[in-house]
């Protein structure tokens, strides 16, 4: 009865301790920057993609995450008149670029794309001015859990010890 006992403890705690705190990036530089103005790009669609840093998504999942965008001005004739629409996983804000970069929340339809394939799309779409996309990086916090079977595995393989040792 005792090592009954002590199987279901190991148990609990086994399957309490699923759950690991994880923080993945993926960091996009652009090289040579992606010039957006009169005569160059009007709109660019580019996709940040978590696996590439571990993310499964099968198994984790994404709880919060956030994108800074380095879009900055060229220095031209038309300075202080840059204005930019950012679509991030469907949810489209405006913005004025000046010289820091853009920070970007993700809203929950992008966390839905983020924990369905570990990828996420960005477009930015240029209003007024002109301007660089310099590099992109995405942060997203959530969990990694381990898979059911391998604790399931576990337990069968202990339980199976402790009958073994009470026919002994």
């Amino acid at each position: 009865m005792k090592n009954i006992l002590l199987i279901m403890l190991f148990s609990l705690f086994s399957f309490g301790a699923q759950a690991v705190p994880m923080t993945w990036t993926d960091s996009i530089d652009f090289t040579p920057d992606i010039y957006f103005g009169y005569h160059g790009m009007q709109s660019y669609t580019y996709t940040h993609d978590l696996t590439n840093d571990g993310f499964n998504p099968a198994t984790d999942t994404v709880g919060l995450a956030g994108l800074s965008i380095g879009l900055y001005d060229d220095g031209g004739w038309f300075d202080h008149f840059e204005y930019t629409d950012i679509t991030v996983g469907g949810q489209t804000s405006n913005f004025e670029i000046d010289f820091t970069d853009i920070a970007v929340g993700v809203s929950a339809t992008g966390l839905i794309s983020l924990n369905a394939n570990g990828l996420l799309d960005v477009t930015i779409n240029r209003v007024l001015g002109d301007f660089y996309l310099g590099d992109s990086t995405l942060a997203a916090c959530g969990q990694r859990v381990a898979e059911p079977a391998s604790f399931a595995v576990l337990i069968l393989g202990v339980m199976l010890l402790v009958l073994r040792r009470r026919r002994v």
